[in-house]
């Protein structure tokens, strides 16, 4: 039995179950990403170095290797993310395989017709949304009978002819108008040949009731839906929730069998392959603490690797870093975590190697990040000015209290006379000169403290050290002002 825990169930396709056992012996790892709300813009400006790293020690990551292979035994996405759309491209390919079809240009419909289903294929999402978009699809695969007929492609032409019967296309909705009687008596042929067969049946059961249900771009039902009399072969199953793409299955209906496909909605609608990244992309972050373990295990899983390695962007210790973890694909603890900040102060290509190197488990920590050049110069010029100004009060406030008590706070006058005209200060000015050196003292602790302590480390808590020392030294000036 293939037993998967979590995560989509296709009892009724072995492929998949092959898939999940026959995956390679040797340790192996994937590595995915994982995000709340959206990815940032900034995530490739960091992660490509850690990326790089991990990919060039053979761990699987990315939509060309994880990706695709992920595709290949689960699902895809009911749309692609091309900029171009499907509004765009589907009626040109249509109309030029048709012009061609009329020219007698048979390759040539091949050709563009072709390129008009793989990008409907890509599309799903988008041709379940108007009946216009898939009346395209359909000519477009009368086409392709007609044109493979034409150059006498037996098989390819029947091939094709089935895939109209598969789309539920009824009789009437035969394209007669732009190809003929012909295309009427292509799909009574098919239709002949699949009445010989044994029909098959799909059901399709979702854990969640609101989500939608299409079996080759036709809504089937909510939540359930049971399709019978079918004629074997591949068909798609997409599902759907609100304004979420979907994801797009294919499965082989079988003879005289009932394919199932058993969906959990948690994994299918948080799973992304395409485009540029692979991983889960939450609603929220009590989704992520949840899911998020379980859904990237499954996902090493499926493509048969024994660790998963988890990136992601968000907040750790009060700073936005960029974060990573392992785990196992089969349960247990955790096997490391880490995280390096990227803000205030990008870090530099050597921690960024030092995360990846520390996921992968070469080394026990991550090495610290020596500031950059431009980052020292940058903390010493904003703090040189304030030293030098603090040193010079200093050394002002020092020499105006020698001078305070050098008076003794008697009369002083150039020839020894006491007048009117000669210069008197108080006797307080003994005070005065006492306040002025400890305020000089106090400014000379602040000094000291600047000139010693790495201008780079003058950060939170320990900078408030400074504070009472400035705060005091000022006091006792405007007190000895006051005299």
């Amino acid at each position: 039995m293939c037993n998967l825990s979590r995560g989509l169930r296709v009892t009724g396709a072995v492929s998949l179950c092959l898939a999940v056992v026959g995956g390679p012996a040797h340790a192996d790892t994937a590595v995915v990403e994982c995000y709340v709300g959206a990815r940032p813009a900034d995530t490739d400006e960091y992660m490509a170095i850690v990326l790089a790293d991990l990919a060039a020690r053979g761990h699987r990551l990315g939509v060309a290797d994880l990706g695709r292979e992920l595709e290949a035994v689960h699902s895809h996405p009911a749309r692609s993310g091309e900029t171009t759309t499907i509004d765009e491209r589907l009626p040109r390919l249509v109309d030029s395989g048709y012009q061609a079809w009329l020219d007698g240009d048979f390759n040539g419909a091949i050709f563009n017709l072709s390129h008009a289903i793989q990008a409907a294929r890509r599309e799903s999402g988008a041709i379940v949304e108007k009946k216009e978009r898939r009346d395209l699809v359909g000519r477009a695969l009368t086409g392709l009978g007609l044109s493979h007929k034409r150059l006498k492609h037996a098989d390819d032409s029947l091939s094709w002819s089935m895939e109209i019967l598969r789309g539920f296309f009824a009789e009437d909705e035969i394209d007669r108008t732009n190809y003929g009687p012909e295309a009427l008596e292509l799909f009574r042929a098919a239709r002949k040949i699949a009445a010989g067969q044994r029909p098959g049946a799909l059901a399709v059961s979702v854990d969640d009731k609101g989500v939608m249900i299409f079996v080759n771009e036709v809504y089937a039902g909510l939540g359930k839906a049971r399709l019978e009399d079918l004629i074997p072969g591949n068909y798609r199953v997409l599902v759907r929730k609100g304004d979420l793409p979907g994801r797009v299955y294919r499965v082989t209906v079988a003879p005289g069998q009932t394919t199932r496909v058993n969906v959990e909605w948690a994994f299918d609608g948080s799973l992304h392959t395409a485009p540029r990244w692979v991983g889960h992309l939450y609603a929220s972050e009590a989704m992520r603490a949840d899911f998020q373990v379980a859904h990237v295990a499954h996902v090493a899983r499926l493509v048969g690797a024994d660790t998963v390695i988890v990136l992601t962007i968000g907040i750790w210790k009060g700073h936005r870093s960029l974060i990573g973890a392992a785990y196992s694909a089969y349960g247990g603890p955790l096997f490391r975590s880490g995280a390096v900040p990227i803000e205030p102060v990008p870090p530099s290509p050597k921690r960024l190697r030092g995360l990846a190197a520390f996921l992968a488990g070469e080394i026990n920590e991550l090495p610290d990040d020596p500031p950059s050049a431009t980052a020292s110069a940058s903390s010493s010029s904003r703090y040189g000015w304030v030293k030098w100004s603090t040193a010079g009060a200093t050394v002002a406030t020092a020499v105006a209290g020698i001078w305070l008590l050098s008076i003794d706070g008697k009369s002083r006058c150039p020839n020894g006379n006491d007048g009117d005209a000669c210069y008197y200060l108080p006797y307080e000015s003994t005070f005065a000169g006492y306040a002025t050196l400890g305020a000089s003292v106090a400014l000379g602790a602040v000094t000291t403290y600047l000139f010693v302590r790495d201008p780079r480390k003058r950060r939170g808590e320990k900078r408030l050290a400074t504070k009472p020392l400035i705060t005091g030294s000022g006091a006792i000036l405007v007190v000895e002002g006051a005299f």
